[in-house]
């Protein structure tokens, strides 16, 4: 098999488990629940990847986040702020562990913003803890990622 359709079979994979696993409350700690696809694909976009592809990757998971048939708002924000997400990921000059802890930061913000501003200025300590669990997990999956793009 070529190793360029392997790492595409395995990120769309991911993707389509990671959409599903976020649909389920066994990763809340606290209350806190991490957004699995939003760090994924995120650090996956540090990558040499098409963009076609990612688009295709945010697609899925869009399909499959969705609460229903009809338009989801949130989803649909996530999957825009994911879109800009790759292109500031390749403009940003400093490292790529700080550009990860800064868009992980920066967008989480923007999307509670721009979806429930209630929580942000309410709940101000959950979105602190989301925003630190989801950089752990950006960690983790940059590690994977990495392992699974450089190595195969």
């Amino acid at each position: 098999m070529d190793s360029d359709l392997f790492k595409k079979i395995i990120l769309a994979t991911s993707v389509i488990v990671l959409s599903f696993l976020q649909h389920l409350s066994i990763f809340n700690i606290f209350g806190i629940k991490p957004n699995f696809i939003f760090v994924f694909l995120l650090v996956v976009s540090f990558f040499e990847i098409d963009f076609l592809f990612y688009v295709f990757l945010v697609l899925i998971s869009y399909l499959v986040l969705r609460s229903n048939l009809n338009f989801d708002f949130p989803t649909s924000v996530l999957s825009g702020l994911l879109l800009a997400g790759f292109f500031l990921i390749k403009i940003l000059p400093w490292q790529r562990i700080f550009n990860l802890i800064l868009l992980v930061i920066l967008l989480n913000i923007v999307f509670y913003s721009i979806t429930s501003f209630q929580f942000v200025i309410n709940n101000t300590s959950l979105l602190i803890g989301e925003i630190l669990y989801n950089l752990f997990l950006g960690l983790i999956f940059y590690s994977w990622t990495n392992y699974i793009l450089r190595n195969r």
